[in-house]
This record gives C-alpha cells, structure tokens and sequence, in this order.
C-alpha cells in the first residue's frame, strides 16, 4: 500500500484552484531565463525595426495576422502536451511525484501542471491579443480615430503596440520549446522510474529464491 508524507492540514494548504492558483504553484513562471530571453530577442528586433525605419502600423497588422494563422496551433499542441500530464496513468510514478518537496510545499506534480497552465495562458492571451489587434483594425480601416489623436500619439501609440505583440508573440514560440522540454523531461522519469522497478522487482525475487534454497 502507498504511503504519504502529507497529512490532512498539508492537503488542504497546497489544495489550490483558479487562476492566481496557477502563477502561485508555477516554478519560477516557467523559469527567469525564458522570459528574460523573450524580452532581450523582442527589444532587438524593436531596435532593429527602428533603425531601418519600418512601418510600425503595417508590422502591427502582420504579426497579428501571423498570430491569429499560427498560434492556435501552438494552442493546441501545448494543450496536448497538458493533456498527455493530467491524463498520465501509471500510478506508482504519480504516487512518487504527488509527494512534497524539499524545498517547496508543493509537489513536482502540481508544479509541470501549473507549468502547463501558465503556457497555455500566455498562448491564450497572445491570441487574444491578436484578434483585439484585428478587430480594432477593421472598425478603424479607414483610420478616423487619427484626427482624435496628435502625431506624436499615434506614433507612440503604435510602436507600444509593436513592442508589446512582439513580446508575446515571441514568448509563445518559446513556450512551446518550454513544453517540449516539460515532455521530454516527464518521458525520461516516466522511463526512470519504470526500469526502477524493474530493477527493485528482480532484487526482491532474487532475494526470495536465496532464502526458499536455504
């Protein structure tokens, strides 16, 4: 029979839902070193969209059209990979990574999910972010909303924007390298954990036939 190391008080503290649940559980919102690298690629190719002096209104409607034919792709390959973590059934490795950690009340199960989640929302908003970009765009084609504004606004409003799409965008392809990695690492302790029970399992018979000979 399994054990635990949780105990009632335990459960109900790391028992934790909806979404500020998600960012609370998540390991780091999936680790500095994405986001920090996201938001250097999105500044040089902001940088670089300025210095050679390109249209940021154009580029705004390209990367949201981009967004909109590529993203939900991504949608659904991360909720696959999602899929794939809950719907796991081995129940020994489930047992083993269901437990507290050293250096954390919540378990390696709960943090590849919320790691997960929080994937699937950024990927979420970036779509979103895509259609509010298209849909302001088609109430606006004729672009009357420039006579409320001065120059200097709508430059500043533009390029905002430009950044902004570009940081989600970008953050969005690399969540999917994050996800491939959370499944690439989950199959290697799921391949682990299952020759280690091979393993304990002919130790065990190996032990029981030396004292059934003697």
């Amino acid at each position: 029979m399994a054990t635990t190391k949780h105990t009632k008080e335990t459960i109900i503290d790391t028992f934790k839902i909806w979404l500020v649940s998600i960012f609370k559980i998540s390991p780091n919102l999936l680790g500095t070193g994405t986001i920090l690298f996201s938001l250097f690629i999105s500044i040089i190719f902001f940088v670089i969209i300025i210095w050679i002096n390109v249209n940021p209104y154009k580029l705004i409607l390209d990367l949201a059209n981009q967004i909109i034919s590529f993203v939900p792709s991504f949608l659904g390959f991360s909720i696959g990979g999602y899929a794939f973590l809950i719907g796991f059934n081995q129940a020994s490795l489930i047992n083993k990574i269901s437990e507290p950690q050293k250096k954390s009340k919540y378990s390696l199960y709960q943090q590849a999910s919320a790691a997960f989640a929080v994937c699937l929302l950024i990927q979420a908003f970036t779509l979103c972010v895509g259609y509010l970009i298209h849909f302001i765009t088609y109430l606006d084609e004729e672009k009357k909303l420039y006579k409320y504004f001065s120059e200097k606004t709508i430059s500043i409003l533009n390029y905002s924007s430009l950044l902004i799409t570009l940081v989600f965008f970008i953050t969005s392809l690399l969540v999917v390298i994050q996800i491939i990695l959370n499944i690439f690492n989950f199959s290697q302790l799921y391949h682990y954990n299952i020759n280690k029970e091979k393993i304990d399992e002919e130790s065990n018979n190996s032990k029981r036939d030396n004292k059934v000979s003697l």
